[in-house]
């Protein structure tokens, strides 16, 4: 007979699972929706755009994606956190508003250094027009956290469809007349507008004209926090588009950005869905420790279970997709999709723990280890373009960082909030021989379709995969697919709450 705390512990992994697969579902569905637009978009304006488009494209993109933690001021997480009240959503909606707009005055008057940055004077202009993409997000930045907050992720699938639709549509468009790189940065802010009316409306909450100085005082040290430890982590992250082009040029970097749009697409995309959906899980249950340290093993097992195979597939049918989705214009993106596939799996491995560290009320720990990414990224990723002089030794350097900072991660994870590092991972293990399986087989096949048509080794490549992983896993590890599938039959019954929202305002 199960104790009362083996009882309660199965409960809470349980409900966990639940909570996770059900948000994390109505959040997939909105990105997925979303990113096969973006797919189609990409194939299309791959056809119709040169490598070095979407490098002088990739130019602002990075920038502002670097910057943009600082006049977000960490306030989604701190109203996730804090109190759901008024107080605190009006303040910190005109405290965004107002950082957004003082931070696309500084790019403006900084963006002449942009092209000291790069080489590149084209690089000034896209920055100055992706800067408008700060007040514009303002404005719908508090209702998608509310949403967050609340657990209330159907309510984004509009939004962000609007956003992804009218996005590809503007791109496509303005590709088709000849604007090149403007065509990417045009989409952009195209699809951030048109996502703002649509969140008003979904949530139906207005910011009063109020500022509440208790408010603010306790958003902004938190936030703070954050804008450091996000600033750090954008910055890490984009490091490598800043050195390619830097060292290597816009039409290189037009190749590895390509060749990043698949993992993105697959593997970040679905951690960065989970994400959203586990910091507001996390901080219900910071009081409840052991409760944490079972989100953290369940969360853990269960997103690599689906992330490994997908970046090993992707990564032996690289030659197939790219062919078959970009046409072989692009063949310089095959050896690039490698090591951001091992990039992409190894991040996400330990992705959850910082929304943990955000939880507990502790992101200045996530403030060191981003110190310590950079100290590693910077060094590695600048010698391999330097020397290797490719933006497939890039890749490798950006793969072998995020290994060396899984390692890092996991082990302040155990010391310091001594999360049950050495279950996750014993967890994994059948996960990984299926995929070996997996990849065994994918490889078999490779001889016997030499000399076919691209897209019919990409089909017979996925069926293959797809049919010997899940035999495999479910003969290694017939438990954890029984508990898995479980999962998804509680997330999918309407009738079992899953911590249910506080009601719309």
């Amino acid at each position: 007979m199960l104790s009362v705390s083996a009882s309660e512990a199965g409960t809470r992994a349980s409900d966990v699972a639940t909570a996770t697969l059900r948000g994390a579902g109505w959040r997939f569905a909105s990105e997925l929706s979303g990113k096969a637009m973006l797919f189609v978009s990409t194939i299309v304006l791959a056809r119709l755009l040169d490598p070095d488009d979407f490098g002088v494209a990739a130019y602002a993109l990075t920038l502002i994606a670097m910057f943009s933690a600082v006049p977000a001021l960490g306030l989604g997480p701190a109203i996730i956190y804090h109190a759901d009240d008024e107080r605190f959503a009006s303040t910190g909606f005109w405290l965004g508003l107002a950082a957004a707009v003082a931070g696309t005055a500084l790019v403006w008057l900084l963006a002449p250094l942009s092209e000291h940055l790069f080489g590149d004077p084209r690089a000034v202009h896209v920055t100055r027009a992706m800067a408008l993409v700060f007040p514009i997000e303002a404005l719908s930045n508090v209702h998608a956290a509310r949403m967050r907050k609340r657990l209330a992720f159907r309510r984004s699938v509009a939004p962000e469809l609007t956003r992804s639709l009218v996005k590809g549509i503007t791109s496509i468009s303005l590709a088709f007349a000849g604007a090149g790189a403007w065509a990417l940065i045009g989409g952009t802010l195209g699809g951030a507008l048109a996502a703002v009316p649509v969140y008003w409306v979904v949530l139906g909450w207005r910011p009063r004209l109020l500022f509440d100085r208790g408010a603010a005082a306790a958003l902004i040290p938190f936030g703070g926090h954050l804008v450091a430890v996000n600033t750090l982590g954008a910055a890490v992250r984009n490091l490598d588009y800043l050195i390619v082009g830097r060292v290597l040029g816009a039409t290189v970097l037009g190749v590895y950005v390509l060749a990043f749009r698949l993992p993105d697409l697959l593997i970040r995309n679905l951690v960065a869905v989970l994400s959203q959906v586990l910091l507001p899980i996390y901080a219900k249950l910071r009081e409840q420790r052991a409760a944490v340290g079972d989100a953290f093993v369940t969360t853990t097992s269960y997103v690599v279970a689906v992330t490994a195979p997908l970046a090993i597939g992707l990564a032996l049918l690289a030659e197939p997709i790219v062919i078959t989705a970009f046409s072989e214009k692009w063949l310089d993106v095959v050896p690039v999709v490698l090591p951001i596939c091992l990039y992409a799996l190894f991040v996400s491995v330990s992705f959850n723990i910082g929304d943990l560290y955000k939880a507990l009320g502790r992101p200045d720990v996530l403030t060191r280890l981003g110190l310590v990414r950079a100290a590693i990224a910077l060094p590695a990723l600048y010698g391999a373009a330097a020397v290797g002089g490719s933006a497939a030794a890039v890749g490798w350097a950006q793969a072998g960082t995020a290994l060396a900072m899984m390692g890092i991660e996991l082990a302040v994870a155990r010391a310091i909030f001594a999360l049950p590092v050495g279950t996750a991972l014993a967890r994994l293990v059948p996960v990984l021989a299926a995929c070996a399986a997996m990849a065994a087989a994918v490889l078999a096949l490779r001889a016997p379709l030499s000399g076919q048509p691209a897209a019919l080794a990409l089909a017979a490549g996925v069926a293959l995969g797809a049919l010997v992983y899940g035999l495999a896993l479910r003969l290694l590890a017939r438990r954890f697919v029984i508990t898995a599938l479980a999962a998804i039959r509680g997330a999918l019954d309407r009738r079992r709450p899953a911590w249910e929202a506080a009601p719309a305002p």
